[in-house]
Parts: structure tokens; sequence; C-alpha cells
């Protein structure tokens, strides 16, 4: 099985930049501290029900990269700890998402790398069902993905 990509279709692009635009509107009027807007961001990733709304909160996926390594297993007996590492050779990279397309919330886990350490991390997930494994990298204010396929023979999520 192949990863494919995801790409917004313009209905979903203006109601992003419509949703954004209200909350930079809110944070120039200083009704919003910057550590609110970005919390208001996150909640809305974080509550998605589909990986695009996910992604969309995020800010959209703009390429699939190949500095990317994803490394997520083939098969996993149990959906409920499912490993998953991601390292990546891009510059200045901010944040690290991981996405699960099979689950009820699809954004699992967001880490935030300080500037001058390795992008790396590895940690383990619940996976509702057999799917697609994302990682996501913001690097230089843009995002980038990789993709795994990853068989579950016990689901992880209710």
């Amino acid at each position: 099985m192949s990863c494919r990509a995801i790409t917004l279709a313009s209905p979903d692009r203006r109601r992003a930049l419509a949703r954004g635009s209200a909350l930079a509107t809110l944070f120039a009027g200083g009704l919003f501290s910057s550590t609110e807007v970005r919390a208001a961001g996150e909640e809305v990733a974080f509550a998605a029900t589909s990986v695009p709304e996910a992604l969309r909160a995020l800010g959209g996926v703009q390429a699939v990269d190949s500095e990317i390594v994803l490394t997520v297993p083939d098969s996993a007996e149990n959906g409920a700890i499912v490993p998953v590492s991601v390292s990546c050779t891009l510059a200045g990279v901010q944040e690290i998402f991981i996405v699960v397309d099979t689950n009820p919330n699809p954004l699992v886990v967001r880490f935030s790398i300080p500037d001058g350490t390795e992008p790396f991390v590895a940690t383990r997930v619940k996976v509702a069902e057999s799917g697609t494994v994302y990682a996501v990298v913001r690097a230089g204010g843009t995002l980038y993905s990789a993709c795994r396929q990853t068989q579950v023979t016990i689901g992880g999520c209710a």
C-alpha cells in the first residue's frame, strides 16, 4: 500500500484562512495574547475528527518530504501500544506532530523541538485500526509530511 498526499480543496482553504484571519484580528486588537491564539489553534487541531480537518488547523501540509524518516511497524499486534519514531534532516525544525487517519481524533501528539536540538522523537501511540500514520514536521514555518501504512490486529481506540 502507498500513502496518498493530502491536499486541501478551495472551500477548506477559505475556511482555514477565515479562521486564521479571525484569530489574527483578535490578536492584533489586543483581545488575545499570542499564547491564547496558539492554544486556540491547537485545541481545534486536537478536537478534529478527520485528518484534513486536523491538518487545516495546523496550517495545511505543503509536501511529502524524503528528509523525514517515519518508523512504524508494518503490522502491530496491539493497537493500544504502537511504537512510532520520527527523525528528519530538515533545517529549523520547530514541531513534530503524529497523526493517525483511523483514530476518532486523528492528531495524536505534538512535540515542540527547541533550537539546537536533534529533531527526533519516539513514542507509543494508540491506533484504532489499520490505516495510515503521518509524521508532520513544521520547519522554518512550513509544514512537511511523511506517511506509512500499518496493519493493526487488535484495535487500540474505542
